[in-house]
């Protein structure tokens, strides 16, 4: 039977445990020892002062308790220090005194710090952006007060680029929209909120007004420091003019510039910065406009976009580039050394996209400007050195499109100087063919007269493209004409001279043609009264294969070149130079220009400009009939476009 204890005779006194604990601690730290002991302490005296029970009995019912005792004392010095060692602080009690500051009042914005003041696109290459990083402009970003005003905008900008406290600044975003891809600028006042909802995550481009900031070791050591605070007034941040040190609005220098200075060249200029400019503003030119030395550039009432048509010629420089510096010109930029660039373009679609393969060439970076050409027409054969010809020809009849008194082959640096003229323009100086005689159509109906579906179908992109109102069929349709007259002859046609500037300048042509007399420039793009081929040119020139039996033929081909020369000052026989060669002039380095004879019944001939051949139809019995012909086949091929 088991027996009972009583629990009284197992308990420990608290002060018995505390004097059982220190003494415990003193002789061993250690927990086994310490549970041991305790145990052993605990069942010694409830064995004395309890009868024997039987053995059988008692290891069978004897359940002996467990006393866990305090945890023993350390001392306050290696408490501190296990604390200082490995102490750790919990989450800060956010009802703390200490007050965070609010999110929200400061915006980083990315900015960009461009060194020219006429910027055609942003720095994409390693090296670029290196060069303009070592010279304390390119990338940075500006930390704002986003409640700031302008001054403390201008501030900020002013610290990250020091170097715009002289020649003040515009920001501006990049508009990617591919071709007509451009900087956007901003509009004053420059406010961190504003410009933060603006731009958002896109990069803020910061353009030089008055002077470029990249100068050479001399202008450098001449720059004075500013030490000038710039204040905020009414119309915005203000800076002093570098050429009459008057103080003006900074969102005015370009105003101040056409007013007062009448746009003067800055007084120190960093060569090979902006692109020189030289122009065909020739004596009919003057004499069609008169008062063009008188012509008031602000006076917006009688001023047209108009200025590819009316640039000044500059006084040619003293020393000009003989015409021998052409070759030495072609012989420093092509680098032999590469292998041809292939260039492949189509005019199956027509003229327009003809136009863009060639425009787009110099915008690709894999295209290789410095190597040699190599040309294929898409659906059509070529050999040689013919392709490339007529490439060129393609190419040069863009920059020749439209009437000769608006031509302008390159653009002045400044593009705030082009003057802005009002000149009388006609049907005729439309170079879109379709466009024209969906005008005449136009212009025969009467105002009352309604306008057909097909017209209307045929004439409605034009409207669009010209950005004007598709009601005006119904209304003024003089305006809608003059309209679309001035967009196609000097708006659209101002964007693809831009364009080709820019790509002639790719490989430094632009700034050479500065450089050159207007000599030199007359003769790379020579106009229509210098471009006379004489019959008897062509006749020393041309070489027979098998002329017996085409006696007759060869007569013919003579009493029409000596015709030619009778139309129109030579132009009919340029364009037979071009229907036989696919060039505007004889064949160089004393070429000869082959004729053959068909042997068919074709009534046209058929030109092989790779060859400098043509062949021409023997069925005609009479010279009216070869004249007819070969009349249609310069009309409709003197692009080079053979009629096989």
């Amino acid at each position: 039977m088991p027996v009972a204890f009583d629990n009284s005779e197992f308990q420990i006194s608290a002060h018995q445990d505390q004097e059982a604990g220190e003494s415990s601690h003193q002789e061993s730290p250690s927990r086994s020892n310490l549970c041991t002991n305790a145990v052993g302490s605990a069942s010694r005296p409830s064995v004395r002062n309890s009868p024997e029970p039987s053995t059988s009995h008692t290891r069978a019912a004897l359940s002996v308790p467990t006393i866990t005792l305090p945890r023993p004392r350390i001392g306050g010095s290696q408490v501190d220090e296990h604390k200082r060692l490995f102490g750790y602080r919990g989450k800060a009690n956010s009802r703390g005194k200490s007050k965070k500051q609010s999110a929200g009042q400061t915006c980083t914005l990315k900015f960009v710090c461009l060194a020219t003041r006429y910027p055609v696109k942003p720095l994409t290459s390693v090296k670029e952006r290196t060069a303009l990083s070592n010279a304390g402009l390119g990338d940075a970003s500006i930390v704002f007060d986003l409640n700031g005003d302008s001054s403390h905008c201008h501030e900020k900008i002013l610290e990250a680029f020091p170097k715009l406290a002289e020649s003040g600044y515009d920001l501006q975003l990049y508009d990617r929209a591919g071709e007509n891809s451009s900087f956007c600028v901003l509009k004053h006042p420059y406010l961190p909120r504003k410009l933060k909802v603006v731009a958002e995550q896109c990069k803020i481009y910061i353009k030089p007004l008055q002077k470029d900031l990249v100068e050479t070791e001399s202008d450098a050591e001449d720059v004075e420091e500013e030490e000038e605070h710039l204040v905020c007034a009414v119309a915005g941040l203000v800076i002093s003019c570098i050429l009459c040190s008057a103080v003006i609005p900074m969102g005015s220098v370009e105003e101040h510039r056409m007013l007062v200075h009448n746009n003067e060249p800055q007084i120190k200029k960093r060569k090979g910065t902006h692109l020189a400019s030289w122009t065909c503003c020739t004596e009919l030119m003057k004499a069609k406009i008169p008062g063009l030395d008188d012509i008031v550039a602000d006076s917006d009432d009688d001023v047209e976009i108009i200025a590819t048509t009316s640039m000044y010629l500059e006084e040619p420089p003293k020393t000009n580039p003989s015409k021998s510096e052409l070759e030495q010109f072609r012989e420093s930029t092509i680098d032999e050394s590469l292998t041809r660039q292939r260039f492949t373009v189509s005019r199956e679609d027509g003229m327009d996209e003809l136009k863009k393969d060639i425009l787009e060439c110099y915008k690709n970076p894999r295209v290789k400007l410095t190597a040699k050409p190599r040309v294929k027409f898409e659906g059509e054969e070529g050999v040689g050195s013919g392709p490339i010809r007529e490439f060129l020809l393609c190419a040069m009849k863009i920059v020749e499109d439209g009437p000769e008194e608006y031509w302008v082959l390159t653009v002045n640096g400044d593009v705030d100087d082009l003057l802005l003229e009002s000149l009388a323009l006609g049907l005729a100086d439309t170079p879109d063919v379709e466009l024209r005689q969906y005008i005449t159509q136009l212009e025969d109906l009467s105002q009352d007269e309604p306008v057909s579906d097909d017209l209307k179908d045929g004439i409605t992109p034009y409207i669009f493209e010209a950005g004007l109102d598709i009601h005006m069929l119904n209304g003024n349709r003089k305006l809608l004409i003059q309209g679309m007259v001035v967009y196609f002859v000097i708006h659209k046609r101002r964007r693809e001279l831009d364009d080709i500037a820019k790509g002639m300048n790719e490989v430094g042509f632009h700034n050479f043609m500065g450089k050159c007399s207007i000599d030199v420039v007359k003769s790379l793009f020579p106009r229509s009264e210098m471009r006379f081929v004489t019959a008897e040119q062509m006749k020393e020139a041309i070489i027979f294969e098998e002329p017996t039996g085409h006696e007759d033929t060869i007569l013919y081909l003579y009493q029409y070149l000596n015709e030619l020369e009778k139309y129109d000052e030579g132009k009919p026989s340029i364009d037979l130079c071009c229907f036989w060669t696919a060039m505007n002039n004889l064949p160089p380095r004393n070429g000869t220009l082959q004729v053959k004879f068909q042997e068919d019944n074709s009534p046209l001939p058929v030109a092989e400009t790779c060859f400098f051949a043509i062949s021409l139809p023997t069925v005609h019995e009479s010279y009216d009939d070869f004249k007819k012909f070969i009349d249609i086949a310069l009309t409709h091929g003197s692009l080079g476009i053979h009629h096989s």
